[in-house]
C-alpha cells in the first residue's frame, strides 16, 4: 500500500526528532504501560521517582507538550512535598525534645508545625536530574501525556553536595559566634549565630528531602550542629546583651514612665535582657545626660549594661476646645532619642522624633489627655527603638 504524503512527513519527522535525541511522541501503537497504570516497567519505583503530566490538546503541539511535560515534573515536585512535610514534622519533633532537655532552648515556645511551616516556605523543592523519557497523544482524548522521571540516586548525589557545603558554612559561622562570645561580643556573637541557623533551615529542609528521595531516614550524629543547638546559642548571647532604658517623660499633670515602659516591653518581647537601673539615674535629668560624654555615662554608680537608650519625651498641650459645657483637652508628644554603646563609647543613635497629630489625643481633663498622648508615643518610639536595634546588629554582619 503506498504511503500518503502525510505519513511519509510524519515518518521523516521522527527521524529527525531521534537523531536529535529529543522525546518522541507516540500518535498511535499500543498505549503506554505509564498511561493506563501511571507506573513504568522501565523505571521502577525503587530506583526512579516518576510524574506522569497531562494537557488538553489546543491546537498548539509545542504548547500543550511543554504543558504536559511541566506538569509531569511538577508531580513529581507534588510527591515530594507532602512526604516532605510528613518527614520534617517527625524530625523536628524529635530534634526540639533533645534541644529541650540538652540546652533548654526558647525554642521549646516554638510548636513544632510553626517550624516546619518555615523550613517548607524556605526549602527550594527544584531539583536537578528531573527528564522526559516519553509522551504520548492520545487522538480520541486529545490528551497529551508526559512521563517525567528522576533518578533517586543521582538526585540524592545532588543533595549530599548542597548538604555537606551548607553544613561547613553553618559550621564556620557558629565557630566566629563562640569566638566572637568568648571575647566578650555578644552582638556580633548573635549575628553569627543568626547566620548558622539560617544556613541550617536550609539544610534541614534538604536533609528531609533526602529522606523522601532515599524512601529511608538518613541519620544524624546526636552532636551534629542544628537549628535548636543554634537557637540555644542565640539564648545565651542574647541574655548577655543587656539594655538599660531610661526615658524622662515630661506630663505636665502626673508622673509617669509610659514611653519607657513601652520600649523595655518591645524589647523583652525580643528576647532581651533590659536591666533595672533606676538608682543609677536617680536625680539626673535628660538635660545633663544627654550632654555627659561616654566616659562619664559609664562612671553612673550602679550602671549595668552594654547599651544605653536614652530619651525624653514630652507632652504639652495644643489645643482645649468646648464640646457643650464639657472642655477638651488636646496634647501632642515629641521625643528625643540616643542609643549608646557603653562597650566600645560609640554613640549608635542620635535622633528627634515628632510625630505631629499622630500623638494627638483630647480627653476631658489634662492628664488624661497628656497620658493618652504619652502612650501613642510610646507605641511609635518602642517600634522605632525595636528598628534602630535590628540595624545595628545587621550593620555587624
Amino acid at each position: 500500500m503506498k504511503e500518503s504524503r502525510g505519513e511519509r512527513g510524519q515518518k521523516l519527522a521522527v527521524l529527525v526528532a531521534l537523531a536529535l535525541g529529543i522525546p518522541v511522541l507516540a500518535w498511535a501503537g499500543k498505549v503506554p504501560d505509564w498511561v493506563t497504570g501511571g507506573a513504568s516497567a522501565e523505571y521502577p519505583a525503587g530506583k526512579y521517582m516518576v510524574g506522569i503530566g497531562r494537557a488538553k490538546g489546543t491546537g498548539n503541539e509545542v504548547k500543550d507538550r511543554e504543558t504536559a511535560e511541566n506538569s509531569g515534573r511538577a508531580e513529581i515536585g507534588g510527591q515530594i512535598r507532602v512526604q516532605l512535610e510528613s518527614t520534617l514534622t517527625t524530625r523536628v519533633a524529635e530534634e526540639q525534645k533533645y534541644a529541650q532537655t540538652k540546652h533548654r532552648s526558647k525554642a521549646r515556645t516554638r510548636g513544632t508545625q510553626e517550624v516546619v511551616s518555615d523550613i517548607m516556605a524556605k526549602v527550594n523543592l527544584e531539583l536537578e536530574g528531573i527528564t522526559i523519557a516519553d509522551t504520548y497523544y492520545n487522538r480520541k482524548e486529545k490528551q497529551y501525556y508526559a512521563l517525567a522521571v528522576m533518578e533517586r540516586r543521582v538526585a540524592a548525589d545532588n543533595l549530599r553536595k548542597f548538604i555537606a557545603e551548607k553544613r561547613e558554612a553553618a559550621g564556620g559561622f557558629f565557630g566566629e559566634g563562640n569566638s566572637a562570645l568568648k571575647a566578650h561580643d555578644a552582638p556580633r556573637a548573635l549575628v553569627n549565630y543568626q547566620k548558622a541557623q539560617n544556613e541550617l533551615v536550609q539544610l534541614e529542609g534538604k536533609e528531609a528531602m533526602l529522606a523522601v528521595i532515599l524512601g529511608r531516614p538518613v541519620p544524624v550524629a546526636a552532636e551534629a550542629l542544628t537549628v535548636w543547638k543554634c537557637q540555644a546559642a542565640m539564648d545565651q548571647a542574647l541574655e548577655s546583651i543587656r539594655f538599660v532604658v531610661q526615658i524622662f517623660e515630661v506630663n505636665p499633670s502626673m508622673q509617669s514612665a509610659l514611653v519607657q515602659n513601652a520600649i523595655i516591653q518591645g524589647l523583652r518581647q525580643k528576647g532581651f535582657n533590659v536591666m533595672d537601673n533606676a538608682a543609677a539615674f536617680r536625680g539626673a535629668s535628660y538635660d545633663s545626660l544627654g550632654n555627659a560624654s561616654v566616659e562619664q555615662l559609664r562612671s553612673l554608680p550602679g550602671l549595668r549594661g552594654n547599651y544605653l537608650i536614652l530619651g525624653d519625651a514630652e507632652a504639652r498641650e495644643s489645643s482645649k476646645m468646648m464640646i457643650g459645657s464639657t472642655p477638651a483637652y488636646f496634647f501632642l508628644t515629641s521625643a528625643e532619642l540616643k542609643i549608646v554603646n557603653l562597650d566600645n563609647g560609640k554613640i549608635l543613635v542620635n535622633e528627634a522624633f515628632d510625630w505631629g497629630d499622630k500623638t494627638k489625643c483630647g480627653k476631658p481633663s489634662r492628664d488624661k489627655a497628656a497620658s493618652c498622648s504619652l502612650e501613642r508615643a510610646g507605641e511609635f518610639l518602642a517600634e522605632q527603638v525595636s528598628q534602630k536595634v535590628e540595624e545595628i546588629f545587621k550593620s555587624l554582619e
